[in-house]
């Protein structure tokens, strides 16, 4: 149904539900918990605060569908991987 749904293990329900975009098919984490980054196979990347998972950055549309996203644990940087087989570094907070 192109939702997300996040989890307080070991809680039997969701915590939260939203549809980030169409498409979504990766997601992380940063390792504090306050960001989502999501990616799909519609070549959109988008950063969320995991708090209230309102939008922080569009990042725009890619070159391709994108098949992984990472956050670096110091948040400084995400890394993107893409369908066609690029991998494409972002600076969150420029």
């Amino acid at each position: 149904d192109n939702s997300l749904r996040l989890w307080d293990i070991p809680q039997a329900q969701p915590t939260g539900e939203w549809q980030p975009h169409p498409q979504a098919t990766t997601l992380a984490t940063s390792p504090d918990g306050s960001w989502i980054l999501t990616g799909g196979a519609d070549a959109t990347l988008k950063l969320w605060n995991a708090a209230d998972l309102q939008l922080i950055r569009d990042f725009g549309p890619q070159t391709a569908g994108l098949v992984r996203v990472a956050i670096r644990p110091d948040k400084q940087q995400i890394a993107v991987a893409t369908a066609t087989g690029f991998v494409r570094f972002y600076n969150p907070n420029d």
